[in-house]
């Protein structure tokens, strides 16, 4: 008899132990995917980011906690907060697969797993599948139809702004419809209101993630034609260098254009090239833009 005791005794120690493990490995996962999440975002921190993060994985552990589901208001007492200045959160966390609800509307809360997710496109596979496949691929071709029979020249680098501005702008208008688009089955929210505002924070996150490091990459593609490098190279080169002055010059305006700190500041004359392309292929929009700008600048001053 007291062995049999024993045996229950170590039995229910066990299914403790195993319970404890897979709780810290089910959270361990979710704080994973939240690091993953949180660093696809700005990596400029402030105190408003901090606190709506920290918010967040006090959610998520909470409704972890909660095998059995948890209710909105339920949720809001204990986090405490209010009810509606709950909802923001819960969106955000719906729409990025770290929790969902059920399909009534007064249905509890349970963190995702395989069994329970849908089908739908995720924002970051959307933004990141189209990054690697065609934004860093040198040797994607985007289709520009008016280009075949415009008689207009196009220096290089004004080439390949309208290039970039036509996958850049081309991306973000494909994934607007693509958002709308019920086939996607991006929402698993069955409240209209909050579908729609899911919506619009599945195409911010799309667009959040697709201006990672953009500035980056668009450094890159107009680094061969820029002609103001040249320029910069000449000006700076004492007259009869050397080959080998030459040769390190340019090295050293290489390194500096992509390397030195900071990163996103360029030289007067290479932002002065930017916007002359710009204006050339843009006339209209660029003196709009450029007036708003120097107004602004001259009101700030």
């Amino acid at each position: 008899m007291n062995n049999d005791k024993s045996d229950e005794k170590s039995k229910l120690q066990y299914d403790r132990k195993i319970k404890l493990e897979n709780d810290r490995a089910i959270k361990q996962e979710y704080d994973r995917k939240l690091k993953l999440e949180y660093d696809k975002l700005n990596p400029q921190s402030n105190p408003s980011n901090d606190l709506v993060r920290k918010k967040e994985q006090r959610i998520v552990n909470t409704i972890l906690a909660h095998e059995d589901g948890i209710s909105h208001q339920e949720l809001a007492d204990i986090i405490g907060i209010d009810r509606n200045n709950l909802r923001p959160y819960m969106i955000r966390l719906i729409q990025r697969n770290l929790v969902i609800r059920e399909k009534d509307k007064h249905g509890k809360y349970y963190p995702t797993n395989k069994a329970r997710k849908g089908i739908s496109i995720s924002a970051d596979i959307l933004a990141n599948s189209y990054v690697s496949n065609i934004l860093d691929n040198e040797k994607f071709l985007i289709d520009i139809p008016s280009l075949e029979t415009n008689i207009i020249p196009f220096s290089g680098l004004e080439y390949k702004l309208l290039k970039l501005s036509n996958m850049f702008g081309g991306f973000i208008i494909y994934a607007m419809i693509q958002s709308m688009n019920p086939e996607n089955k991006i929402t698993k929210i069955w409240n209209l209101v909050e579908e729609d505002i899911a919506v619009q924070a599945w195409l911010e996150d799309v667009i959040l993630i697709f201006m990672k490091d953009i500035l980056a990459r668009f450094k890159s593609r107009v680094f061969d034609d820029l002609k103001s490098l040249d320029q910069i190279l000449l000006e700076d080169l004492p007259p009869k260098s050397s080959k080998s002055k030459i040769r390190d010059k340019n090295f050293s305006i290489a390194w500096d254009f992509f390397f030195q700190r900071p990163y996103f500041t360029l030289d007067q004359r290479i932002i002065s090239e930017l916007i002359g392309c710009f204006s050339n292929l843009y006339p209209k929009l660029s003196r709009v833009l450029e007036k708003t700008r120097r107004t602004r600048i001259t009101q700030a001053s």
